[in-house]
């Protein structure tokens, strides 16, 4: 496993299809997003295939969670600040 996962996006508009009874690319049209790059992915070497959803929960320790929320409370605080004006 890996946070150090590189990922290309190209997102198509979709359109049910009735004779393939699901969604499929809309014709004649162009991605609405073509190609988007980053480097922010994580990747799983080995493991699945993946089928299912996959839903797990996990436990974090209190500062840990203050630590990753801090940035949204900053962000609220000055939203906040913002609206008062």
């Amino acid at each position: 496993d890996s946070g150090y996962g590189s990922v290309t996006l190209s997102l198509w508009l979709l359109e049910w299809d009735k004779d393939v009874g699901d969604y499929v690319r809309k014709r004649n049209t162009q991605p609405l997003i073509d190609h988007a790059k980053s480097t922010q992915g994580t990747v799983e070497v080995g493991g699945g295939p993946w089928r299912d959803a996959w839903i797990v929960s996990s436990k974090m320790s209190r500062p840990l969670k203050w630590m990753v929320r801090l940035p949204y409370t900053i962000r609220n605080v000055f939203k906040r600040a913002e609206s008062a004006k």
